[in-house]
């Protein structure tokens, strides 16, 4: 009892107070009657509507118990935008920036950590990142608990063993920042994390959280059209849907900026409202080499359109397709009878033959 009772008193000095701190500047964020000024006097210009607020607690002793704890005696609220509170100490930011040194990765992992709040149980926090760097964080809404065993970390301790005391070993922990490493999707990702667009930004996240093999699926796809529209000139497209109804729509095209932009606007707003969403990407990208050119995100809720239900009245006519089929599709160019040898080269140009490529 007396231990429970010195963890609880810990938790109230090291955390609870910083935490309520801080929920109370979230509150003032955004309202008309606070001004956010500097040392100077001078006015911060906010920006005017935040969507999301993230709360950090990090305290600078060594607790690799502050997770177990802080889910057991931390007495939280719900305040509209803010995400739940990312407890931790000082020496997990710095394994945070060291592995992740990313903004787009590091942004996306915290983003991802906070929205699973307490569904995730650990013995410490450096596990669930653990966790992140091999499998990429995500669960769907049926998974009302998640426990992680201690294993997880040991990618974590070898790596930064490798890094800071140039011992054996692999100095980035295989899986999420390895897996799609030199592929076409992790370069895209790259040029979307140095462009100021919010619209690119934004689409960079959803990338960021899908599973192995449908970035395997999707940079195959991508890298096929890539090269059918470097052969024949044309704009090629695919489209994607998430499994949180929100969509992406890829244009490949060497049209001019005006051309390409008018063309993506159009395929991505009747996808969008074919697919009933309320949120959709649209990333322009060049027939060399799949480079980034533009992106676009339509983030309107959906309502009914007559003018839209007839321009998409011939799409919805198109029978749906499996997608190994939808995938021989776009890598055969869209010709059916089109015949692929089994020891020929793969159509998708990742050089391997069909056969041990997108065949099976």
């Amino acid at each position: 009892m007396l231990r429970a009772e010195q963890a609880a008193g810990s938790i109230q000095k090291g955390v609870q107070d910083a935490y309520d701190q801080g929920l109370l500047c979230a509150e003032c964020l955004g309202d008309a009657k606070y001004q956010v000024t500097l040392s100077d006097g001078s006015e911060v210009v906010l920006p005017p509507q935040i969507n999301e607020i993230f709360v950090f607690c990090v305290v600078s002793d060594h607790y690799p118990a502050l997770t177990f704890q802080s889910r057991q005696f931390l007495k939280t609220r719900d305040v509209p935008r803010v995400r739940a509170a990312f407890i931790t100490d000082v020496f997990l930011i710095d394994v945070l920036t060291e592995l992740l040194t990313s903004p787009l990765h590091l942004l996306s992992y915290i983003a991802r950590r906070t929205r699973y709040g307490d569904r995730l149980m650990a013995a410490q926090e450096m596990t669930i990142l653990g966790y992140h760097l091999r499998h990429n964080l995500w669960f769907d809404d049926e998974q009302k608990l998640v426990h992680m065993d201690e294993g997880f970390s040991l990618g974590i301790d070898i790596a930064m063993a490798a890094r800071r005391r140039a011992l054996p070993g692999a100095a980035t922990p295989p899986g999420l920042l390895t897996h799609h490493e030199g592929t076409t999707l992790s370069r895209i990702l790259q040029e979307i994390q140095v462009r100021p667009e919010p619209a690119v930004l934004d689409q960079g996240f959803q990338l960021l959280e899908l599973d192995g093999p449908t970035r395997d699926d999707l940079n195959r796809l991508i890298d096929g059209q890539a090269q059918q529209a470097a052969r024949d000139g044309k704009p090629h497209s695919l489209a994607l849907m998430f499994a949180d109804k929100s969509g992406l729509m890829v244009l490949i095209s060497a049209e001019n900026d005006l051309e390409a932009s008018q063309r993506l606007a159009v395929l991505t707003t009747r996808r969008k409202y074919l697919q009933k969403a309320d949120l959709w990407f649209g990333l322009c990208l060049a027939p060399d080499q799949a480079r980034l050119r533009f992106g676009m995100r339509l983030a309107e809720p959906w309502h009914q359109d007559d003018q839209l239900d007839a321009a998409v009245a011939r799409e919805e006519q198109v029978p749906p397709v499996s997608r190994n089929a939808a995938m021989r599709q776009v890598l055969r160019g869209g010709e059916g009878n089109q015949k692929i040898g089994r020891n020929d080269p793969c159509p998708c140009g990742s050089g391997r033959k069909w056969k041990k490529c997108c065949g099976p």
